[in-house]
């Protein structure tokens, strides 16, 4: 039992390895260079533009893990892995790859610094907030733009299972960045929306005048009138006092009859290597804010004058919680 133990804490350790390996091959493109042929170390490097020496240790290490495999004395193919790693591909892990394995890694280097202060340590590195960060690069990283599109996808799609807006006349998305509106107006032709927040980036071209966007900072009114409001992960980028008065301004603009969806990852109350740990930790890296446990959502909804009504649980532990006035 204890060497086990051991040889798995040493992976762990190592874990930095693996992680940067994959991220340098997502950025080479070797995934999609390899889609449709085998290619030899040296034929890969020239299309990837690197050195074939290089290359070819990064390759045997991958091939280690199950990614890539080696066929004849220098030549790479395809695992079912490996695959994965294919852009555009079904389940591609390719924006992962080369989004998480950059700034997020940089970020995380200052874990430590974390830790002992309680600070966030992205907003130093990059001079601005992680947020901000995203959306500005994304107009010139056209695979963080991709990334930001398949995650604003998912979580349509995981808010369209949980909740039926067939009926729903005006939906205020509260911090939204417009990548939604599109499918959500041309779905429901009756559906109004309205974004609130800053200034989105892909605001979208509405020749129809159903959609608007309202400027303003969190803490502010938020737009009244609102059949449904949308919190699409956005209160775990709060402390508590921050998240709850979001939702204080939220329940302020809802009558009795409207509806706050909250879209976000819910930590399990027991230990597991659950995916909602990790990105609270991460969200402590980034920019102070937490992922929460159900119990301690539906106590920031009391606190502000609202009532879970249910909690529907999607892909990948993501949730929307229904609330109400209470």
């Amino acid at each position: 039992m204890r060497q086990d133990d051991v040889r798995q804490l040493r992976q762990w350790i190592y874990g930095y390895q693996i992680a940067q390996a994959i991220h340098v091959a997502g950025r080479l493109g070797i995934a999609d260079l390899l889609a449709h042929e085998t290619l030899d170390c040296g034929q890969l490097a020239r299309r990837a533009e690197c050195d074939a020496d290089g290359l070819r240790r990064l390759m045997r290490a991958l091939e280690t893990i199950g990614v890539f495999r080696q066929e004849g004395e220098d030549t790479y193919a395809h695992t079912d892995m490996s695959r994965l790693l294919i852009s555009g591909a079904p389940d591609s892990q390719d924006f992962a790859a080369c989004i998480y394995g950059d700034e997020h890694y940089r970020a995380w280097a200052e874990l430590y610094t974390c830790v002992k202060t309680g600070e966030p340590r992205f907003g130093a590195l990059y001079d601005t907030d992680y947020f901000s960060y995203l959306e500005r690069q994304s107009e010139v990283d056209g695979k963080l733009g991709k990334y930001l599109e398949h995650d604003s996808a998912g979580r349509l799609s995981a808010l369209l299972d949980a909740y039926d807006f067939s009926s729903t006349r005006h939906l205020v998305d509260v911090g939204g960045d417009g990548r939604m509106l599109p499918t959500l107006l041309a779905r429901f032709p009756a559906l109004r929306v309205t974004l609130f927040g800053p200034q989105p980036v892909h605001l979208h071209d509405d020749a129809d005048g159903r959609s608007l966007h309202v400027g303003g900072v969190w803490h502010s009114a938020v737009p009244a009138n609102g059949d449904v409001y949308l919190l699409s992960q956005i209160l775990h980028r709060f402390d508590a006092d921050g998240a709850r008065a979001v939702l204080e301004t939220c329940r302020a603009a809802m009558d009795e009859r409207a509806v706050l969806l909250i879209q976000e990852y819910p930590v399990p109350e027991e230990g597991s290597l659950a995916p909602g740990r990790w990105m609270d930790l991460n969200m402590m890296v980034v920019c102070g804010g937490r992922e929460r446990t159900l119990g301690q959502y539906e106590a920031l909804l009391e606190a502000a004058g609202l009532t879970l009504v249910r909690c529907r649980q999607g892909a990948g532990q993501s949730a929307v919680l229904q609330c109400a006035p209470a």
